[in-house]
């Protein structure tokens, strides 16, 4: 049973300057050199993860930024995912994003209050996507992990082993 991921998706109209000092200084259209920007989102109620990266139509990807967006586990939910929604809202104004990829929900049956807990740092993050202007793409892990290394079914170790071999 292979999962075979979504291609890249294509970039759309003039692009706002940036202010990162990337290849986006001057704003330019979208048969330009530029590459395309993706923001990719791990939702979490406690850390929220993030990753930019630039792809060359070449296939060629550069790590622009990653960080995490943490928010206090003992204020209430409704201030959580207010600070995650800020947290996100800052990257895109920051960054600049041509399409953003978040990760679908992942959790058994059996852990049913995760799974609703979870929709909610996933649901803000498509908010703040939403907000952004910027189109969604979603992925499982298991689409993820098959995309950077071919293989779905491991551990982080390897996932590691195959992100550095892509961008060292």
């Amino acid at each position: 049973d292979t999962l075979t991921p979504a291609p890249l998706p294509q970039g759309r109209g003039v692009r706002s300057p940036c202010r990162c000092r990337c290849p986006r200084s001057k704003a330019h259209s979208p048969r330009s050199a530029a590459p395309m920007r993706i923001l990719g989102i791990d939702p979490g109620l406690q850390r929220t993860g993030y990753g930019l990266i630039d792809v060359t139509a070449t296939g060629r990807a550069t790590i622009v930024e990653a960080g995490v967006i943490r928010a206090d586990a003992r204020k209430p939910l409704e201030n959580r995912v207010r600070e995650i929604y800020d947290g996100l809202s800052s990257v895109f104004g920051d960054f600049h994003p041509d399409v953003a990829v978040v990760e679908e929900l992942f959790s058994t049956y059996g852990h049913p209050k995760t799974a609703i807990l979870m929709g909610h740092a996933r649901g803000v993050s498509l908010l703040a996507c939403s907000r952004a202007g910027c189109r969604v793409f979603e992925y499982t892990p298991q689409q993820v992990k098959l995309a950077v290394v071919g293989y779905g079914k491991f551990g982080f170790g390897l996932f590691s082993f195959g992100y550095s071999l892509i961008f060292d």
